[in-house]
Order: structure tokens, then C-alpha cells, then sequence
């Protein structure tokens, strides 16, 4: 059998012979008001209706609709007479509810009739950020969808027209809890650590650290090679947490230049003059610097005696005169003769 469908409760009358008697005429009616009682009860969410008998019918019986009660339970229609038997309902899923809170009643005689769902029945309210659908007072109320991912770094919401309902959007704001050392941000939707600043004292002979009590601590390294940044300076190390370099040697062990390293560590060597010095000669005197050289004046060791030969002992800068072989000439016509010039 054919379930009653709004459309067939007024195509009944098509089925069969054409009739126009008084028994047409009150089914046709039995059908307006049950179509009007239930819009009724879907608009108000109570029951309401007719109730009372048609005008006599035929001999196929009188028709009755009894409206729907106040107390939510539906009424009855009785589609009395053998021609309407076609479109009788047998269970209560061939009635129709016309809200997620009210429920198509099959009545004992086949007629359909619609009464509130109980409270707390399960239904739908087509809203995707709601869980856990009941009827309330005949509504259908849910409890909104909780989205709360727990992350600090996403504002977290329910957006119906999405296939997931729940949006997790990322967001740029301090998360987690920090310390002197360390301090936390959202990145792309994730909490990331990062240090608060950094300890680096640019010192080569320190070891830098952070303490998250103390901030940032610098310990000296002794020892460790380092570069001072001098180009003068050599052999640079650490010491007492400073580089410390020695002094670049840029002596020529020559007394009569002026030694110094330059700029770009090279060293120079600039004559002096006039500068006393000490040529090594112990044969000289009055040594003094003349064009970045040490020069001194020979020693004089002239003992006035014209037959011997004088001249300084480089080792001990004494003068000594050597007796000239016997027969030099010797002044004017005269030779040495004994020592002596004659």
C-alpha cells in the first residue's frame, strides 16, 4: 500500500469512479482540516485544531476530525468510508512530523495525527556547532560545540560553513612562561623558544653562558690563544679574561736608527744624527751617528819619535811604537841608527 503523502490525502478522491455525493464532500473536508491542524501545530509547537462532526454523510458513514489536545498529544482524523482505505496508515513512520520535536502518531483506525517528541528526545537542530541535540519544551536545543584545541598560539571557533566546523586560526602572541634566559612566542601556530638575548660579550677569553637565575655569566679562559687586534704585538693569549700580546721586536742592533713598528706591522728603521754611540772600535774616540752609521775619530798615538812606528792596539786601545829597522831615513839626510834618528 501507497504511503499517505500530503499530495495523496487529496488525490484519494481521484481513485476510482468519480463521486459527487455528500460522502465526497466530507472526506474532502476531513482532509482540509487534518492538512490545516498539523500547520498548525508546527507553527505553534502545541497542538490545536477542530473538533466536531461534518454534516451528515452517506451510508459510507459520517466523518469526524478530532483537533489536536493541549497537552501535545495528537488527534485523530477518521477517514471513515471503504472508498478511503487505500490511503490508511499502518505505523507511525507513514505520518509525517513537521518538526525535529514533534512525532507523526499512526491511531489505531490508520489515521494520522502529530504530538510533541518527549523531553530530552534526541533530535537534530542542523546546526553543525552544536552537539548533543534534545528537545526542550518542544525545541530542538544543542550545546554548543567546544573547538578548544589547547594551543596557546591558535584563536580557536566554530564556523558552520565549513566541512570542518571547527577553525583553529594561528595567532602571533607570547606564549609559554620565560625566564632571564629564555622567552616563548607563537610562530605559525606552534609555541617556540627562543633566547631572550644574547650573551655574547664579544670577549674572546670568556665562556659565555645564561643562568636562568642570574641572566647572562661570562667566565675568564685562561691561556686560550686569542688575537688582540694588534698588529704590532705577537704570541697573543689570555690572561685574567684579556687578550694580552707581546711586543713585536723590531731592533736592528744598530744604535744609530730609530726603530718602531707601523701601521701595518712592518718595521721601520729611521737614521739618527748626531747621536753619541759606541762603534766598538777602542781605537776611535768621540764616536757619534752620521747617516744611520757609528763613526769615531782615530786615536792619536804619535809619541814624537820619528824612528818607531806607533799605532793602537785594537784590543786594548793603548798607543805602541815599534822601533823602525836600523838605517831608515829619518828626517833631512839623516837615518834611524840605535833607535835614533841621526
Amino acid at each position: 500500500m501507497r504511503k499517505p503523502g500530503m499530495l495523496g490525502w487529496f488525490q484519494q478522491d481521484r481513485v476510482g469512479p468519480k463521486t459527487c455525493g455528500a460522502k465526497s464532500r466530507i472526506t474532502m473536508l476531513h482532509r482540509i482540516i487534518f492538512v490545516v491542524s498539523l500547520a498548525c501545530a508546527a507553527l505553534l509547537g502545541t497542538a490545536c485544531g477542530t473538533s466536531g462532526k461534518s454534516d451528515a454523510g452517506d451510508s459510507g458513514g459520517s466523518g469526524q476530525v478530532d483537533g489536536l489536545a493541549g497537552d501535545g498529544s495528537g488527534g485523530d482524523v477518521d477517514g471513515g468510508g471503504t472508498g478511503d482505505s487505500g490511503n490508511l496508515c499502518k505505523i507511525d513512520a507513514d505520518c509525517p512530523a513537521l518538526t525535529p520535536c514533534t512525532k507523526g502518531v499512526c491511531n489505531p483506525d490508520g489515521s494520522c495525527s502529530v504530538k510533541q517528541a518527549d523531553e530530552d528526545d534526541p533530535c537534530s537542530d542542523s546546526d553543525s556547532c552544536t552537539i548533543g541535540d534534545v528537545c526542550k519544551q518542544g525545541k530542538c536545543k544543542g550545546t554548543a560545540l567546544s573547538c578548544d584545541d589547547k594551543n596557546p598560539c591558535t584563536d580557536d571557533f566554530c564556523d558552520p560553513s565549513k566541512k570542518d566546523a571547527c577553525v583553529h586560526a594561528p595567532v602571533a602572541k607570547p606564549c609559554g612562561q620565560g625566564d632571564l634566559c629564555t622567552s616563548f612566542a607563537c610562530v605559525a601556530g606552534a609555541c617556540v623558544a627562543k633566547p631572550t638575548a644574547p650573551c655574547d660579550d664579544g670577549n674572546p677569553c670568556t665562556a659565555d653562558t645564561c643562568d636562568a637565575k642570574l641572566g647572562c655569566v661570562y667566565k675568564a679562559v685562561p691561556n686560550a690563544p686569542c688575537d688582540d687586534k694588534n698588529v704590532c704585538t705577537d704570541n697573543d693569549i689570555c690572561k685574567f679574561g684579556k687578550c694580552v700580546g707581546s711586543t713585536k721586536t723590531c731592533s736592528d742592533n744598530n744604535p744609530c736608527t730609530e726603530d718602531s713598528c707601523s701601521a701595518d706591522g712592518s718595521c721601520a728603521h729611521v737614521a739618527t744624527a748626531t747621536k753619541p754611540c759606541n762603534d766598538g772600535d777602542l781605537c776611535t774616540a768621540k764616536d757619534a751617528c752620521l747617516d744611520g752609521t757609528c763613526k769615531g775619530t782615530p786615536l792619536s798615538c804619535d809619541d814624537g819619535d820619528a824612528c818607531t812606528a806607533d799605532k793602537c792596539n785594537p784590543k786594548t786601545g793603548l798607543c805602541a811604537g815599534d822601533p823602525l829597522p836600523e838605517g831608515t831615513a829619518c828626517g833631512e839626510s839623516q837615518v834611524c841608527t840605535g833607535g835614533k834618528c841621526q
